[in-house]
């Protein structure tokens, strides 16, 4: 095994030195601090190495092949939700944005409504107080309009 600096020794191996300090301190990689204060990291030689997981040995081209065309699969499958998701987000936005615009015709036209005020009566005859009825529960239309939509 050969030593060399953290940057070196990241570079020769393919990973990040974030990466090698991690192995390091985990205890998976041997270093060294040299006498100027260096740390040396203990690289494995390439003919040695063997293949890390799943991966597969160099030279074996079907089994490449087949994990390439393992990931096209998933990649088109992952373009398709994207894509549908697209879709149901402009959907969404289209539907929000019809809202808004109702809301806002809405509180316009109640703006434009005229208001009751106190010394008109509801009925033209009696109120429903002097004939002795429960008061209406469902109050002025037109203020509960202004209310549930923004208007004065």
């Amino acid at each position: 095994m050969a030593r060399y600096p953290i940057g070196e020794a990241a570079r020769r191996m393919g990973v990040s030195k974030v990466s090698l300090r991690s192995r390091v301190q985990r205890g998976t990689m041997n270093a060294i601090k040299d006498a100027a204060g260096v740390w040396q990291i203990e690289v494995p030689d390439v003919s040695h190495a063997i293949p890390h997981g799943d991966a597969p040995a160099i030279g074996d081209a079907s089994a490449i092949h087949r994990d390439v065309q393992r990931l096209e699969s998933e990649n088109a499958f992952l373009r398709e939700r994207l894509v549908a998701r697209d879709r149901d987000i402009e959907r969404i936005t289209q539907s929000l944005l019809a809202l808004t615009m109702q809301r806002a015709t809405l509180a316009d036209a109640t703006q434009m409504l005229p208001t009751r005020t106190d010394d008109e009566s509801p009925t033209p005859a009696t109120s429903e107080a002097q004939r002795g009825a429960q008061p209406s529960r469902r109050g002025n239309w037109r203020d509960r309009l202004r209310r549930w939509f923004g208007g004065n």
